[in-house]
């Protein structure tokens, strides 16, 4: 595994299993080149195919990820959340994946409070997830992906579910963003990122 993961390189961790050119969406909107790498890298990472290598190409640094149970509020833990699907899976299958808005100069905050101005990406996702302990879930959601130049600021999963704002849930979240990626651990190097997308059979 190891001499297998030093031939590994950093482009073929960083390329995107999902060709953005064929993504599905409105033909009326004007989605740019950025648009569609950022919608095509957060399908990958949903679909088990994500690497630290594309978190760290596609998210800054304070991005934020959130959705009804879990929070992340830089990349690591936005990485410890979406990283280990591949692993609690045995495998998954998208069922839609449509591109069906776009709202340019958004302003939102990152996970760092910064405000930003971005461009809002609006698909609507449908999804299985086999989990290899437990039955399928189907994840039928309208996923929010605020893109900018810097790279996606903000990720949202079932905006329109109540997020939990009581004191002793938000604690729940927030603790879950903090400790995910320290239990289950995110790769550290492009050798740590290589081994775990090879023993995944991500490339």
């Amino acid at each position: 595994m190891t001499s297998q993961s030093n031939t590994v390189s950093a482009s073929s961790l960083g390329e995107l299993h999902n060709d953005p050119s064929k993504l599905s969406y409105d033909p009326t909107l004007k989605l740019s080149k950025r648009h569609l790498e950022h919608a095509a890298l957060v399908l990958d990472i949903f679909q088990g195919k994500g690497t630290m290598t594309k978190i760290n190409n596609g998210f800054t640094e304070d991005s934020i990820y959130e959705d009804p149970v879990a929070i992340g509020h830089d990349r690591q833990e936005v990485a410890g959340q979406l990283l280990h699907i591949s692993t609690v899976t045995s495998s998954t299958k998208t069922n839609k994946f449509n591109i069906i808005d776009l709202t340019s100069n958004v302003e939102t905050e990152t996970g760092s409070k910064r405000k930003v101005k971005a461009d809002l990406i609006q698909v609507e996702f449908n999804h299985d997830l086999n989990f290899k302990i437990g039955p399928t879930y189907n994840l039928d959601t309208t996923l929010q992906i605020y893109s900018t130049e810097e790279g996606i600021v903000r990720l949202q999963d079932r905006p329109g579910d109540k997020i939990p704002d009581n004191g002793f849930a938000m604690a729940l979240r927030k603790l879950n963003g903090v400790v995910a990626p320290k239990v289950a651990g995110v790769p550290q190097n492009q050798k740590e990122d290589a081994e775990k997308a090879l023993k995944q059979d991500i490339i």
